[in-house]
C-alpha cells in the first residue's frame, strides 16, 4: 500500500512547515550575558555602593543646609517640596534616601562586602540611587537658590555659663537648704499634731 509513494505531509494545523527568521537562534545556542546579574560585575556593584554613599551624605548636607534658609516660607517650601519632615512618603527624596541607606547598611553587614545587594536581579537599588541622585541635583538648585536670596541662619551656638544665686552654696562647699527646710516642715508638723 505505502510502497513507492512518498510521504507528503498534510498541511493544516499541526503540520505546519518549518518556518526560519533571520537572526533569530534558540534559547540554548543564544550566547549569556555576563553572570546572572543581568550583565553587571562585582567592580559595578562596588562603584554603586560608593555612589550611594556619597550621594547619601551629599543628601545629609543639603538637607542640613535647607533647615538653616533663614527665611521660614521659603525654608518650609523647601523642607515639604522633597519631604525632609516626612520619611513615610514614597513619593518624597527623604523617603528614598532612606531606602537607599538600607541598601547600604544590607552591604555593610556581611564581611566582605555584599556588593551583589546593587547588581541583584531587581533593579530596586538601582533605582534608588538614580533618585537620589536626581533629588540632590534638584535640591542643590533649590538650597543654592534661597541661600543667594535669604541667606543662612547662623550656626547655634552653645552657651555655657555658670550663674550664682544669692545664697547658694558655693561650688564645693555643702548644701544645707533641703535638710533644713525637711527639718523646718517636720518641726512645724509636730506642733500643729501636738
Amino acid at each position: 500500500m505505502f510502497q513507492g509513494q512518498s510521504f507528503q505531509p498534510i498541511a493544516g494545523p499541526g503540520f505546519l512547515p518549518q518556518v526560519r527568521l533571520a537572526g533569530y537562534r534558540p534559547p540554548a545556542v543564544r550566547p549569556q550575558m555576563r553572570g546572572p546579574y543581568m550583565g553587571l560585575s562585582l567592580a559595578d556593584g562596588k562603584k554603586m555602593y560608593e555612589d550611594a554613599k556619597a550621594a547619601i551624605a551629599t543628601f545629609d548636607q543639603l538637607a542640613y543646609q535647607a533647615s538653616r534658609i533663614s527665611y521660614k516660607p521659603e525654608r518650609d517650601k523647601i523642607i515639604s517640596d522633597f519631604g525632609l519632615l516626612e520619611p513615610n512618603n514614597n513619593d518624597k527624596a527623604l523617603n528614598q534616601r532612606n531606602d537607599l541607606q538600607e541598601y547600604v547598611v544590607e552591604v555593610e553587614k556581611s564581611t566582605p562586602p555584599n556588593y551583589y545587594v546593587f547588581i541583584q536581579d531587581t533593579t530596586r537599588p538601582r533605582h534608588r540611587l538614580e533618585r537620589v541622585q536626581s533629588a540632590n541635583v534638584e535640591l542643590k538648585q533649590a538650597v543654592d537658590e534661597a541661600v543667594r536670596t535669604y541667606g543662612l541662619l547662623e550656626e547655634p551656638q552653645v552657651i555655657i555659663k555658670e550663674i550664682q544665686v544669692p545664697g547658694a552654696a558655693a561650688p564645693g562647699g555643702t548644701d544645707y537648704t533641703v535638710p533644713l527646710l525637711v527639718g523646718a516642715g517636720a518641726v512645724t508638723l509636730a506642733l500643729i499634731f501636738a
